[in-house]
């Protein structure tokens, strides 16, 4: 058997092997559905039962930030079948998926492909980024495989199959993800027409079929939820200077814990040498869209970084190709180019290990809590099916987290953190800072649901900002009285359950 033939066997088994172990990761997460997936099951509760796109029934508010996914789960609800079952396997799959495509990008990435292009689907094995985030029963996964399928398409041909493929899978972006049109548009701009004097009529062709149907869905949008963009986007984005510092300080706190600047850094060295191939100018144009984003933005709250997994199979690809840019450099004297490549391994492992290091310290926190089923999805699905029993179906909750409730509770939600709430939602703050007490209390919910340190709700015990307004209010403990109390061990807190005074 020719060597070039070992070679491929060899690496097709390494790049099964990667698939294996992340699959495998991934498993030891499948118990850790977020709470904001049940927001999007809500949504598709209430359509798959002829309400609408709702979260409650008669408020046309868009609450949600992925209408694909919500239509998933809306499909499995009408065939009977569990959405969050359904959301975390299409994750799964969409995260392998996701693997694969970044071996493939890294492959692409470099002028003559080679081994290094395994460092890509290893990483994203080993990392916990996108291995937990594929689990979780969000949108995720699916979006990191558009990404990166729609970066491999824009530096692909230009034949009618492509070109197929290439507005398919813009079209899903642009409907997956609140800036998934953005990335559609610069992936657009960026395709393979893009280059040259003039544009092709199918790059022309591609663009007007992209226009029209995105165009056709944004119309239907503001016309039924009265907004040009989710209530999610306004209820994120109104941080002004204090947001930008803490999107600045999530992506710091993310290149420490995805490698280090060393390991990211090799992303950059082909565009410092001059090695480029066609496919680097999307993949570094949608890197440097996405850092700017989550800078604006402000992060996120969840572990793992949930918004850098989003680019996580791009950055990979990247990576290694800027590993194989570094091994490929010409080094006079065998010893020299032994202590670089030994260098390279210590950095690589020390990588890794840090890798490990982070995840171990989250998993001390959530897996045990999952275990016992005392994780803070596991708590609210509990008190959803408490409301559902022992509440009457017109009652109303004021919460701040409102997904799980919401879902298992089918009572009508008062969101204090403003996801699904347009006013509360517009108030000017970083996300999860903003509160309006008077304007819950004014709409005189029957139950109000606030997370505390003390098992009694003791004045500085509260640890999010609604709940601290509420509870600093004379007319909230004038109307209300305490009525159930949930401890919730894993955070050492407790969920105090109010009932308006009869």
């Amino acid at each position: 058997m020719e060597h070039r033939s070992v070679a491929k066997i060899v690496h097709a088994a390494l790049l099964a092997v990667a698939l294996g172990l992340f699959v495998y990761h991934a498993s030891i997460y499948w118990a850790w559905t977020e709470d904001d997936a049940f927001i999007s099951f809500r949504y598709a509760q209430n359509l798959a039962a002829g309400n609408g796109l709702v979260f409650n029934p008669g408020e046309r508010v868009e609450g949600y930030s992925n209408l694909s996914w919500v239509l998933l789960a809306a499909a499995a609800l009408r065939t009977g079948l569990d959405p969050a079952t359904v959301a975390k396997s299409v994750g799964l799959a969409c995260g392998a998926l996701a693997v694969f495509l970044s071996w493939l990008l890294a492959r692409r990435l470099t002028p003559q492909p080679g081994p290094t292009a395994l460092l890509a689907p290893f990483y994203l094995a080993i990392s916990p980024v996108l291995v937990q985030h594929a689990a979780s029963g969000l949108e995720t996964s699916l979006f990191a495989v558009l990404v990166v399928g729609g970066v491999l398409l824009a530096g692909a041909g230009s034949g009618l199959v492509f070109a197929s493929l290439r507005v398919l899978v813009l079209l899903l972006l642009a409907v997956t993800r609140p800036e998934g049109p953005a990335v559609a548009v610069l992936l657009l701009l960026l395709g393979p027409h893009a280059r040259g004097a003039a544009r092709s009529r199918r790059a022309w062709t591609e663009a007007a079929v992209f226009a029209a149907i995105f165009g056709a869905y944004f119309i239907w949008r503001w016309s039924y939820f009265g907004a040009p963009f989710p209530n999610t986007f306004y209820a994120k984005t109104r941080g002004g200077l204090h947001g930008i510092i803490d999107g600045a300080q999530y992506t710091l706190d993310f290149l420490r814990d995805a490698g280090g600047p060393l390991l990211v850094g090799l992303a950059a060295v082909p565009l410092i040498v001059g090695r480029t191939r066609p496919v680097m100018v999307p993949a570094i144009a949608v890197l440097a869209f996405y850092f700017g984003f989550v800078m604006i933005s402000g992060g996120d709250w969840m572990f793992h970084y949930r918004f850098f997994a989003h680019v996580l199979p791009v950055i990979a690809a990247s990576i290694a190709a800027g590993l194989d840019v570094v091994l490929s450099l010409p080094r006079p004297g065998k010893a020299r180019t032994a202590a670089a490549y030994a260098l390279i391994a210590v950095v690589l492992l020390a990588t890794h290990m840090s890798l490990g290091n982070t995840e171990l310290r989250i998993a001390r926190i959530v897996l045990p809590a999952l275990q016992r089923h005392n994780y803070l999805s596991q708590n609210y699905e509990e008190l959803g099916r408490w409301f559902a029993e022992n509440t009457a179906p017109e009652a109303s909750i004021a919460i701040s987290d409102v997904g799980a409730v919401g879902y298992f509770s089918q009572r009508t939600i008062i969101d204090m953190f403003g996801l699904i709430d347009p006013h509360i939602g517009r108030l000017r703050g970083r996300m999860h800072y903003k509160a309006d007490p008077k304007y819950v209390l004014e709409r005189r919910p029957d139950y109000i649901v606030l997370l505390s340190l003390s098992d009694e709700g003791e004045g500085y015990s509260f640890q999010r900002i609604p709940d601290y307004a509420m509870n600093s209010k004379p007319e909230f403990h004038e109307h209300y009285e305490l009525h159930r109390t949930v401890p919730q061990y894993w955070q050492d807190e407790y969920v105090l359950v109010y009932r308006r005074r009869e």
